[in-house]
């Protein structure tokens, strides 16, 4: 036999059911630990003052995270990811001298003024620079880069001919690019690179000048010396389509530059050469750089070029020039 309770009309499900609501179960308790002759309104008030306790004691809970956005990870403050640098040189030569005047033939086409011709006093200025395209490629420590150098040579002095550009050359890059710590032969083997790279003055006609070559190269550290050496491959192009044909032969097929800090100075020497025992032909440059009244931001330089290839319009046409101004420094 079952036995409810029912208290002042209001009656309880035995106590051997088993309580179906929250509500229930807190009655429940709340008359088990009351007496018998506790009024409806105290098993409620007691009911209510165990459900307060409780809720007080049960910690919050946390709020839920926030949903992560999808952003890339920050990049360190010393890493090459996406940054812009210098790659060669950057300079500015106001004032350069050439003893063999540049070609007048493709300059006098260019200009208004019956007659003129190239000057041998010019300005020269160079702008280069480099990115990189993607870091650790392939999951190695190289990376892909891309680069940029543009060489103008402006007739600034020659007012007879309205001060023309007479030749600029433009030469885009991509390479690969992979860092080492070889000793070999007491050097230090730095990095090795391979890629592609393009040449050209960007005119039409006659005066049309451009090769595109695969260069590779290797880079060394003894001391107070760099040395790099850059062999290339010139790709070949259809012969009715080739501006110049011959320019390997005068630009040579591979460049080797070594420099020196001595103190606040730094010496480069850089030499082109064909490899041609009987029409043997190249270049050397030789570059000075050095303090200028303490500026952070550019150095003294002096050039000296000898040989061929100093631009693309007079590739095949021996220069002498010599040239001072200031280097802008690494940005």
């Amino acid at each position: 036999m079952k036995i409810g309770f029912c208290l002042a009309g209001v009656c309880l499900l035995p106590v051997v059911v088993q309580a179906q609501t929250t509500q229930e179960k807190c009655l429940l308790d709340a008359l088990a630990s009351l007496p018998e002759d506790a009024t409806v309104s105290q098993v409620r008030a007691a009911c209510a003052a165990s459900e307060l306790k409780e809720a007080e004691a049960t910690p919050a809970p946390a709020p839920a995270p926030a949903p992560a956005e999808a952003l890339p990870p920050p990049i360190p403050p010393d890493s090459d990811v996406q940054k812009l640098a210098t790659y060669r040189m950057n300079y500015l030569l106001p004032l350069t001298y050439d003893q063999h005047r540049p070609s007048s033939a493709p300059f006098s086409q260019d200009v208004t003024t019956a007659g003129s011709e190239a000057q041998k006093i010019e300005t020269k200025y160079q702008i280069s620079f480099k990115f990189p395209l993607l870091p650790k490629v392939l999951g190695s420590d190289g990376t892909l880069y891309a680069g940029y150098t543009q060489r103008s040579f402006w007739q600034m002095y020659n007012t007879q001919a309205s001060r023309p550009f007479r030749e600029t050359n433009y030469e885009p890059e991509v390479w690969y690019q992979y860092p080492l710590n070889f000793d070999l032969l007491g050097w230090r083997l730095t990095d090795v690179h391979a890629g592609l790279d393009h040449q050209s003055n960007g005119r039409g006609q006659a005066y049309s000048r451009s090769w595109n070559r695969i260069m590779g190269g290797l880079s060394f550290e003894h001391g107070p010396y760099v040395v790099e050496l850059k062999p290339w491959w010139r790709i070949k192009e259809d012969p009715k389509n080739d501006d110049n044909p011959d320019i390997a032969h005068y630009m040579g097929n591979f460049e080797l530059g070594v420099g020196r800090q001595i103190g606040d100075h730094f010496l480069g020497l850089t030499v082109r050469n064909n490899l041609e025992g009987v029409h043997n032909r190249g270049a050397v440059q030789l570059d000075w750089t050095f303090p200028l009244f303490r500026s952070r931001v550019m150095r003294g330089y002096v050039q000296w070029f000898n040989g061929y290839g100093e631009s693309l319009i007079d590739y095949n046409v021996r220069q002498n020039a010599i040239g001072a101004g200031v280097q802008l420094v690494d940005w």
